[in-house]
């Protein structure tokens, strides 16, 4: 018998594609996730049931264990796969986040995966999360992710997601073929506000995209423990730069905007433009289109006065609020 090793994790991921809950049994091989974590990322949740008794002292009894659920952590970076042969193998953590995928190829012949909101159709994914001398198995996950850009430090991505509990079984490592690391610090954004990419170009601090996608428990009495598993709801999307304030307002006005951006069109408003990485080699494309400015208040840091810009992610038209391109470099 010997210690467990934090570091010494292994996490897969595959898109359920026999329905809900239905163990994708995603592979070592072909399915292995790239984490940069504290190694415990998966938890169990258990809702107890208390009843308390009516006898002479004040002695309780014992609870009732009802659902159990698997809670799921995910820390990365936001990187591309690197070449065109395959989607990014962040495509099933994106895909569970409530994310529809389409493929097609643009700017001489550059092949891309784009990913845009869903509204229905959505996919569960499996994890598997190899924990040095055990396997815990993760069915039914859904989740949401964040996006922290801090410039000149790494794109830290973060996945949060539940799933139905499977208790965990011995198991040793498999063989891994891990993702080529690509990892870009966040430089050379080219970050735009403004119609259709055209715009303003700040001193951006930060960019910060929560994408907010809920879900609900489905409690079912013909199913164990009272529990079905879970099915997303509703999202509620939020962008905050954090960006310069200049000694003019003629370049843009953040006070006019707020005031008259609601009697604006979803063609005139303010659109948030960036890209990660270059054209030449591979490159992430993030748009928000339209998205509705709420606030700017100032903040002091090293002695320069910031906007905290914060957008809330919205659109006329239905699930046409973001947009995230994979342009992939050509094999």
């Amino acid at each position: 018998m010997g210690v467990n090793r934090t570091r010494k994790t292994l996490c897969t991921a595959k898109i359920e594609g026999g329905g809900y809950g239905v163990d994708a049994t995603p592979t070592a091989s072909a399915n292995t996730m790239l984490l940069f974590d504290d190694g415990n990322i998966v938890q169990r949740d258990v809702k107890t049931i208390e009843k308390k008794p009516l006898r002479v002292s004040l002695t309780g009894q014992k609870d009732g264990i009802g659902r159990s659920i698997a809670n799921v952590n995910l820390s990365t970076v936001l990187m591309s796969r690197g070449d065109d042969t395959a989607a990014p193998w962040l495509d099933p953590l994106l895909r569970m986040s409530g994310l529809a995928v389409a493929t097609g190829t643009e700017d001489t012949s550059k092949k891309f995966w784009r990913y845009t909101p869903r509204s229905s159709g959505f996919e569960s994914a499996t994890i598997y999360a190899y924990m040095d001398g055990f396997l815990w198995k993760v069915p039914g996950c859904y989740g949401t992710f964040t996006l922290d850009m801090q410039a000149g430090q790494m794109p830290d991505l973060k996945f949060e997601a539940a799933g139905l509990y499977v208790k965990p079984t011995n198991q040793a490592f498999p063989s891994a073929t891990y993702p080529t690391d690509t990892k870009l610090q966040v430089e050379s954004e080219q970050l735009v506000i403004g119609p259709d990419g055209v715009g303003y170009s700040p001193v951006v601090r930060s960019i910060n995209l929560v994408w907010g996608m809920a879900r609900a428990e489905r409690g079912d009495c013909n199913s164990p423990k009272g529990f079905k598993g879970f099915d997303p709801n509703d999202r509620m999307p939020k962008l905050t730069l954090k960006v310069e304030v200049e000694d003019t307002l003629s370049n843009k006005d953040f006070f006019a905007y707020l005031d008259d951006q609601q009697a604006l069109g979803d063609a005139a408003m303010d659109d948030v433009e960036w890209q990660h990485g270059d054209d030449v080699q591979s490159a992430i494309v993030f748009k928000c289109n339209a998205p509705q400015l709420l606030s700017h208040p100032f903040e002091e840091q090293d002695g320069l006065r910031l906007y905290t810009l914060t957008y809330k992610l919205r659109n006329n038209t239905d699930d046409g609020e973001f947009s995230m391109t994979f342009r992939e470099e050509e094999s």
